[in-house]
């Protein structure tokens, strides 16, 4: 008997025996591999029902712009970078401009180590402190 097919055989958990013809293996490996495909074309489409309509609005609200502000620090001048599904958005810092919400969301996101002066303790901060300004 083949020993690729005897692997895929084990691999898809089929049973089989001695007395089993290389013929009924192959047809007990395609049936597996057939009820699995049948399972995967049947699992997306409950699943795209059942989200349709909510994807959709998320990315929307995600896509409303805000006006913010980020602020200034004495160690970093530099425009905010931030990148969102392929599109970099450069955010000078101290003055207001419009964003997507989901580029504020990023900014909440972004955190870093702050350690006390003597060094025995930490916390995380805001990597960069901005302000939701009035639309």
């Amino acid at each position: 008997m083949d020993a690729n097919l005897i692997s895929k055989a084990d691999l898809l958990g089929v049973d089989y025996d001695e007395s089993t013809t290389e013929s009924e293996l192959r047809a007990a490996v395609a049936s597996v591999l057939n009820a699995r495909d049948l399972i995967k074309e049947k699992a997306p489409a409950a699943k795209k029902q059942a989200s349709a309509v909510k994807p959709k609005e998320k990315e929307d609200d995600a896509m409303q712009k805000v006006k913010i502000m980020v602020h200034e620090s004495e160690r970093d001048k530099r425009p905010c970078v931030v990148g969102l599904n392929g599109r970099n958005y450069v955010i000078p810092r101290g003055t207001p401009v419009e964003v997507p919400k989901a580029v504020m969301m990023i900014l909440d996101n972004a955190k870093q180590r702050v350690w006390t002066q003597d060094m025995s303790a930490s916390y995380m901060a805001p990597r960069y402190p901005y302000q939701l300004m009035a639309s």
